[in-house]
């Protein structure tokens, strides 16, 4: 599916031409008939090639014959034109289609994914907790978009103080599980949850924070109470 915003309005093109009648909803996006026909052989003859491809768009049909031109006081008959795309309204399942299609990512409150966004022509989910990618099929949204309710522009999740993250240390055996105590022009300080130990970190990315539920669920287990020992020892080590 393609689509052309101009102006900050978005429409998307049919796949072969269409011909217009007075009940043609608009605005719609026009050129001149073309072809090997009466009236395609006479927009020829009364217009220049480049004026013949234009595109343009329609606002209204007036008395049901002639096509209003946007931004102009001058119209054609509707049977010199041809309708090439339609109007694609504000937030609408193809509006969101389009703006994945340019790289934007989307989201919604019941959504139970991180957000979606588009790839060579497919729509794609990833996943809040494994960051794994879903496929869905553009018919398949379209269908599944025009029963959601509030759907949006993804924002990349910041840092904030009170986050916890996995922090990866040479000097131990496993990550550190820490807590955003500050950050101040780059630099974090964390926090350590088993040891109480204070470090200062640069450039900490969003993606290593962790879910809290996550930590609770870790400290019951045989592998976190092994961890919590091997913790000890390096302080101890450290403080002799």
């Amino acid at each position: 599916m393609n689509f052309k915003e101009i102006n900050g309005e978005v429409f998307y093109y049919l796949d072969n031409p269409t011909e217009i009648d007075g009940n043609t909803k608009t605005p719609l996006l026009v050129r001149y008939y073309q072809g090997v026909s009466r009236m395609g052989l006479l927009n020829a003859d009364l217009v220049s090639e480049q004026e013949l491809n234009e595109e343009r768009i329609v606002d209204n049909i007036i008395d049901g014959r002639i096509a209003m031109y946007r931004g102009s006081n001058k119209g054609d008959s509707i049977h010199r034109l041809e309708m090439v795309g339609k109007h694609v309204p504000a937030e609408s399942s193809l509006w969101w289609l389009y703006q994945m299609s340019i790289g934007k990512k989307i989201t919604w409150p019941s959504f139970d994914y991180e957000y979606a966004h588009m790839r060579e022509g497919k729509v794609y989910r990833v996943s809040k907790k494994t960051k794994d990618e879903t496929v869905m099929s553009i018919d398949k949204w379209l269908k599944v978009a025009s029963t959601i309710i509030g759907i949006s522009f993804y924002s990349e999740p910041k840092l904030k103080v009170g986050d916890w993250i996995k922090v990866p240390l040479a000097l131990y055996e496993h990550d550190l599980v820490c807590r955003v105590m500050s950050i101040y022009n780059g630099l974090t300080t964390v926090k350590a949850l088993l040891t109480g130990e204070e470090m200062k970190l640069i450039n900490v990315s969003p993606a290593n924070c962790i879910d809290p539920e996550d930590i609770v669920k870790s400290l019951a287990s045989p592998e976190m109470l092994k961890l919590l020992m091997i913790d000890i020892d390096c302080q101890r080590g450290t403080n002799d």
